[in-house]
């Protein structure tokens, strides 16, 4: 057969997907995580903030725009955007309140 030739290998540790070694994080302020800033775009939909840059629930998320804890969004087309610097400024918020 094709590719009996290639040497075996075994399993090492570096295979294996490890666990994230984060610590559960428990919702509301502690579920704030900034994860990727790199090459964001200048607006974002909800889609792109969660879960990917907050770490809470959809419902969760848009509670706290409901409430006004959150930034509210513009309309463009009928389809809610957030502005990345209002998103960034609202993470920079929460960790300097956080204790």
């Amino acid at each position: 057969m094709i590719g009996d030739d290639a040497p075996s290998r075994s399993r090492t540790d570096d295979d294996m997907v490890k666990p994230d070694s984060r610590p559960a994080c428990r919702p509301g302020l502690d579920a704030v995580r900034i994860t990727n800033l790199q090459g964001l775009p200048p607006l974002l939909r909800e889609s792109q903030i969660v879960p990917d840059l907050i770490k809470v629930s959809a419902s969760t998320f848009r509670r706290w725009v409901r409430q006004g804890t959150f930034p509210q969004p513009t309309r463009l087309g009928g389809i809610k955007f957030w502005s990345a610097e209002q998103v960034l400024e609202f993470l920079a918020r929460r960790f300097r309140d956080t204790p």
